[in-house]
């Protein structure tokens, strides 16, 4: 009996444990229902007689799924995919079904078999190129056997192989055709070429706000009296051989690298400007840095009736996304409304949208920085397979104003110095269609696109509210985005990541507070957190990957 009680009271006090030390066991991951999508948008596929077709199937939200395909009552096959061959002409109908842990599911697409076959040709709706640079173009087709290219520009034949080469000088928007001819037919799509002037090279300081192209604000930051705060601007079309030259108050500093520390001796307002020379090309820029109180001045120490929640969300800016719906005249305050529903606990998540997007969050008290322990939970809804991890940036109200208008703080995480992209700006230009792709460049050279899908109706990808092409500015981690087993794989980072299914189970260290240049900053508490979307990336028929904020939490508070 005697053993029976003790043994009860050891289960209860694990229990108790357990329930207050939420970061070192599972914690709650919200997993809906499977879902499936197939290698055509429509459901549909297409196959000439005597031919064979793939119908591929990608699973999502399944844990430990069993798949089937069923044609005419019968299993056909027990894998993702299915090679269907066309034995007589006419219209065949085959389920796939997902058996897993957390549901089932099981969708129909149909299978037409033909006499004939002309190709079949995925184009991009539109494109956005530099002058003078070269960009290449290529199409999806299905078909492809014995086919032959035609690329039509402005009405003349401009190339006949599967891939052209686009350079133009004039800054105008160009028609681009593509004519696709096998034995049976011929397809042609077309698209919208639009060459932009080469920027002039730049140089942006990065407060932590998205902005627009022809926004010119200049940036401020604040730094406490005692601390050093290094400062960097972000460069576009400046190489790391550009040779700087920093001011503060217009006296000349010895720093001739694109980091500067800077480390007041006296409180006020500093005026500095940077500018980078290469090549004989110049580009300058400046910010105001405000050198407050010493930290702990503004401190907001938590009381008996703090919340242990997040309790404030200041701004939310999604970038272009499959879940981001703001219409044409919508504005940044609808935004804001729909930031603020995941106060809300019912909220299932905020979608952050592709690379960039953020939303900023806030506390009823600073939450502590306790050394070597975690400080903060920031969930995701992330599990093996799906991560679409989110960099952490962390602000303390150094001013006293209860804003979050001071300076923020990368949290470092696991991805190495290969893995990572330093002062990385995207650029997206606003869609002028309905259901058009938000296209999009980069500083390192780089464009693409976020596509409009079948699975979301919404007339706009782009958050329309923001009424001209705009930047996000950032670290890009690596894509970590495979294919396993015929399944779309978003793998994840070891740590240090929202929406990522790491060891650290969602929780974070302010200890691991970075200024600009990597290096550590020593911060006793924070009062604001910023989560940003930090891939840029697609994942076939799933769409880009967007970082899913669903809650935050003080964590000492928490386990208190």
């Amino acid at each position: 009996m005697r053993k029976d009680v003790l043994l009860k009271l050891v289960l209860l006090v694990m229990l108790f444990i357990g329930m207050f030390t939420a970061c070192d066991d599972d914690e709650k991951v919200k997993v809906g229902n499977p879902d499936v999508a197939f290698n055509t948008e429509t459901g549909e596929y297409r196959v000439k007689i005597g031919k064979e077709v793939l119908l591929q199937a990608t699973v999502s939200d399944a844990m430990n799924p069993l798949c089937s395909w069923k044609l005419n009552g019968k299993i056909v096959s027990t894998d993702t995919t299915y090679l269907f061959r066309g034995e007589q002409v006419g219209d065949y109908f085959v389920n796939f079904k997902i058996d897993a842990e957390n549901g089932s599911i099981e969708k129909q697409v149909k299978v037409s078999v033909l006499d004939k076959l002309p190709p079949e040709v995925t184009l991009d709706d539109a494109a956005v190129v530099m002058s003078g640079r070269d960009r290449s173009f290529g199409a999806e087709v299905s078909n492809p056997e014995g086919a032959t290219y035609m690329w039509v520009l402005n009405g003349e034949i401009v190339c006949q192989d599967s891939l052209f080469v686009f350079n133009r000088e004039d800054v105008r928007m160009y028609d681009l055709s593509l004519v696709v001819k096998n034995e049976d037919g011929a397809t042609a799509k077309s698209m919208t070429v639009t060459v932009v002037p080469l920027a002039p090279p730049k140089l942006i300081f990065n407060d932590g706000r998205y902005r627009t192209v022809s926004d010119n604000r200049i940036t401020n930051f604040s730094v406490p009296l005692g601390r050093e705060l290094v400062l960097s601007p972000y460069p576009i079309d400046i190489t790391e051989k550009a040779v700087y030259e920093w001011q503060v108050d217009g006296v000349k500093q010895s720093e001739t690298t694109s980091y500067f520390k800077f480390a007041p001796t006296a409180q006020g307002r500093y005026h500095i400007t940077v500018t980078a020379t290469e090549g004989g090309q110049t580009a300058s820029t400046e910010t105001y840095v405000e050198c407050v109180d010493p930290e702990g001045t503004h401190r907001n120490w938590p009381t008996d009736g703090s919340s242990a929640r997040f309790t404030e969300v200041f701004e939310y800016i999604p970038a272009p996304g499959q879940f981001v719906n703001f219409p044409v005249g919508s504005t940044e305050a609808d935004a804001l409304v729909k930031g603020k529903t995941i106060l809300d606990p019912s909220t299932p998540y905020l979608s952050l949208g592709a690379y960039g997007g953020y939303v900023v969050i806030g506390f009823d008290h600073s939450v502590e920085n306790v050394p070597g322990e975690y400080d903060l939970i920031l969930e995701g809804n992330a599990f093996a397979g799906s991560s679409e991890p989110g960099i952490v940036w962390v602000m303390q109200d150094e001013n006293g104003n209860g804003l979050p208008d001071d300076t923020w703080y990368e949290l470092k995480g696991s991805a190495s110095a290969e893995e990572m992209s330093r002062k990385y700006v995207i650029t997206y230009y606003r869609p002028t269609q309905e259901r058009g792709n938000s296209i999009w460049s980069d500083n390192y050279g780089n464009a693409g696109s976020v596509d409009a899908n079948g699975y979301h109706g919404q007339t706009f990808f782009f958050p329309m509210f923001i009424e001209e092409d705009f930047m996000h500015f950032g670290t890009r981690l690596a894509s970590k985005v495979e294919i396993r087993g015929g399944l779309w794989y978003n793998g994840e980072y070891d740590w240090g990541y929202v929406d990522n299914y790491g060891t650290d189970k969602s929780c974070f260290k302010i200890d691991n507070a970075i200024q600009i240049d990597g290096s550590p900053v020593k911060l006793e508490y924070i009062d604001f957190v910023m989560i940003q979307t930090s891939v840029n990336q697609k994942a076939g028929v799933l769409g880009e990957s967007s970082t899913e904020f669903l809650d935050g939490y003080d964590y000492h508070l928490k386990n208190k």
